[in-house]
């Protein structure tokens, strides 16, 4: 969980250190050149300080990865119905969460300029509306990763809100609601701007958080229907797909079809209304990922018992169930005989009999 809590905090970060460096310096390049300072700074606190550990040792797994090869890995992942299904569902996410993150200060810039009659936003304003979108970003990204995690594990084990409702694919059902209802709040914020740029960002805190929810259970999900030894390659290839197909190409794509709803309007109205129009395709995104995810439903069980079953590791899985104490202390062949040694009522009513005589 806590490594995706870098993802909003990060993108929020940027957007406001970027924006800043760029009015301060009077030039855009250097507010990109500021990351990769950022980033190799983390590379070499990853090469000096991080300690890769021992793969599958926290499921008490019994694998050698040695003869796992890249071919091999891809035919084995793509006979895991919940990871293609989950590895779909999170390239739909990132299409809409990549063209949010991308169109959002824009769309925003122009609604600005629409309600106030304006031919074009100012530089100020931008800058503010940028600060606005960061803080945004890093705080319903905080709360998204969090509470997506802390719910997943509250209705797997069947406690707090989701007592006497177990089940071991909540997590796919919280990646599920999570796409859903942020689909309302995208759905307004897209259409509310045109109206209000307040209750426009209100709306996209509240969509960001709930597109978060999903991010580090998704991860959970991956982590338990493959097999220790082929997890990083699972990760990997879902990434990069997620990535590829997703936030990268998602922001050309909306752009691509803006400029061809707009055709020759170069107005700040004009292009308000046909980012407006474009921009329900990723909204509609939402819903295909939340499809895929709910496909997931249907096989995710079975797959990770089938990869614990590989690994020969133990199910450490258990709901908090009364019941199953008792079926525990019920569980004898004899229900009457307790480690072999049979029992009958009157043995242990004897004993008191005796103690109330001596009292007497």
């Amino acid at each position: 969980m806590m490594f995706y809590f870098a993802i909003p905090v990060g993108s929020g970060l940027g957007f406001i250190s970027g924006s800043s460096i760029s009015q301060a310096t009077d030039s855009w390049q250097w507010g990109v050149r500021f990351s990769p300072i950022i980033g190799i700074a983390c590379l070499g606190l990853m090469l000096w300080l991080l300690d890769e550990p021992v793969r599958g040792a926290c499921d008490g797994a019994r694998q050698n990865g040695d003869e796992a090869d890249l071919i091999g890995d891809i035919k084995y992942l793509m006979s895991i119905k919940t990871f293609y299904l989950a590895s779909a569902a999170s390239i739909a996410s990132f299409f809409s969460i990549g063209t949010m993150s991308w169109w959002t200060p824009q769309y925003v810039g122009f609604s600005y300029a629409v309600i106030h009659n304006v031919p074009k936003v100012p530089e100020t304003e931008l800058t503010q509306i940028n600060l606005i979108f960061g803080i945004i970003t890093c705080m319903a990204g905080l709360l998204g990763v969090a509470t997506g995690s802390i719910l997943s594990r509250a209705w797997r084990d069947g406690s707090s809100i989701f007592r006497n409702h177990a089940t071991e694919k909540a997590d796919v059902y919280i990646c599920a609601l999570s796409m859903f209802v942020a689909l309302p709040f995208l759905f307004f914020a897209i259409f509310i701007a045109e109206y209000s740029t307040n209750g426009c960002l209100i709306l996209i805190y509240f969509a960001i958080m709930s597109m978060c929810l999903n991010w580090s259970v998704n991860v959970d999900v991956l982590m338990y229907v493959v097999v220790a030894n082929r997890r990083a390659t699972a990760l990997a290839v879902q990434t990069m797909v997620a990535h590829l197909f997703g936030d990268a190409a998602s922001p050309y794509i909306i752009g691509v079809l803006s400029d061809m709803l707009r055709g020759d309007d170069a107005s700040a109205v004009g292009h308000f209304f046909a980012l407006q129009k474009a921009l329900y395709v990723p909204t509609f995104m939402l819903v295909v990922a939340g499809a895929f995810y709910l496909a997931a439903t249907f096989f995710v069980e079975d797959d990770r018992k089938e990869a614990l079953y590989q690994m020969d590791a133990p199910d450490n899985w258990h709901h908090d169930d009364p019941s199953e104490d008792l079926d525990d202390l019920l569980s004898h062949e004899n229900p009457e005989t307790v480690e072999g040694v049979e029992e009958h009522p009157a043995d242990m009513i004897v004993p008191l009999a005796h103690s109330d005589g001596d009292t007497a």
